[in-house]
């Protein structure tokens, strides 16, 4: 029997020897391509609207609530100029009786397409809260409203029943935008190619190339070729094998 194949510890070697090798290649090619490096166009954020319409549904249809200015600064709040007149109350004790919901919508103003809504139960506005509530303006990372959130402090019982007083609504508002992921600090790195590519265009000396850098292309194919190419067969195993026809 003729032994073909490369024996484990040669095999072992090859690819380990192969395996640095293309390591270091690789490494040569990435600074290679950091000349080519250019930095990618960043689009100009979109003007966001800083006022919203709020609408609520009364009386079987939409009429306006109020409007939310949000503020100029980052530690400034937003506020909220609202009124809701004998009429609407008189709706949402209605709906309060009824078990009906409250709904309310909000949208940039002028922009009516772009409404998003949410709902409460009418009782706990009305006769549980008295006309207190929680609106929060949800936006996305351009300052455009992508959703609406309201909430209640307080719910309405089985036994509650809306009594006829005078309510002065509170709302209090807040706005929320997710936060940005942290970005990867290319500043130093994009300086250092700027200031090689003026240092060629003055004259100055180039980089001088390493030996992997000039002549990578040559060294993988032999690589690949020492690795598929079958080695000498063991001269232990030879023997035995020349033996083997002599004995029978």
């Amino acid at each position: 029997a003729e032994y073909m194949g490369v024996g484990p510890p040669n095999k072992a070697m090859a690819q380990a020897l192969c395996f640095c090798v293309l390591l270091l290649v690789s490494g040569a090619l990435g600074n290679t391509a950091d000349e080519d490096f250019d930095e990618s166009v960043v689009p100009e954020k979109a003007d966001a609207p800083s006022t919203f319409v709020l609408e609520h549904f009364v009386n079987g249809e939409w009429a306006k609530r109020g409007e939310i200015v949000l503020a100029t600064t980052a530690a400034g709040k937003p506020t909220i100029t609202q009124k809701l007149g004998d009429d609407v109350q008189k709706a949402l004790k209605d709906a309060s009786i009824n078990h009906e919901l409250y709904k309310i919508r909000a949208y940039p103003a002028g922009h009516p397409e772009r409404a998003v809504q949410t709902y409460v139960p009418a009782c706990n506005y009305l006769a549980a809260s008295d006309l207190h509530d929680s609106i929060i303006l949800h936006l996305d990372t351009s300052g455009h409203l992508v959703a609406l959130e309201a909430s209640t402090a307080l719910e309405c019982k089985a036994s509650t029943t809306p009594k006829d007083k005078e309510r002065t609504p509170r709302t209090y508002v807040a706005v929320q935008m997710p936060k940005a992921g942290p970005k990867p600090y290319l500043d130093e790195h994009r300086a250092e190619v700027e200031r090689r590519r003026q240092d060629v265009d003055n004259g100055g000396p180039r980089e001088e190339k390493s030996f992997l850098q000039k002549y990578w292309m040559y060294l993988v194919p032999v690589l690949i070729f020492m690795l598929m190419s079958p080695g000498a067969a063991p001269e232990g195993q030879g023997q035995a094998a020349a033996a083997a026809p002599a004995r029978q």
